[in-house]
């Protein structure tokens, strides 16, 4: 990871890939703490740092990929409208708002 990256960032992502390449394999009710602390190679008092729980990791995990379907559809209709400005009405249009 990049040395630019704040500390912060660079161990939530560390932790974030660490659950998402074991959710690849692993049942989410089977993923243990200790599973993700080993794969992401860090201390279990640095991950309750930043989650108080795996579903909190989850919830986190969920809000950055909503987060980053929100930008690619705002840059796709930027881009039509640039395009093609008579399609300004028809855009399409989400809401990056997570019900609780």
């Amino acid at each position: 990871m990049s040395e630019r990256m704040p500390r912060q960032l660079q161990t939530t992502n560390l932790i974030d890939h660490a659950c998402i390449h074991l959710l690849k394999t692993t049942n989410f009710n089977q993923l243990t703490i200790k599973m993700i602390l080993h794969q992401a190679g860090i201390a279990r008092g640095t991950f309750y740092h930043y989650y108080s729980d795996k579903y909190a990791l989850l919830d986190h995990i969920e809000d950055q990929l909503i987060n980053q379907i929100a930008f690619i559809f705002t840059a796709i209709n930027m881009t039509a409208i640039i395009l093609h400005p008579s399609m300004k009405s028809s855009t399409i249009s989400i809401s990056s708002a997570k019900s609780s």
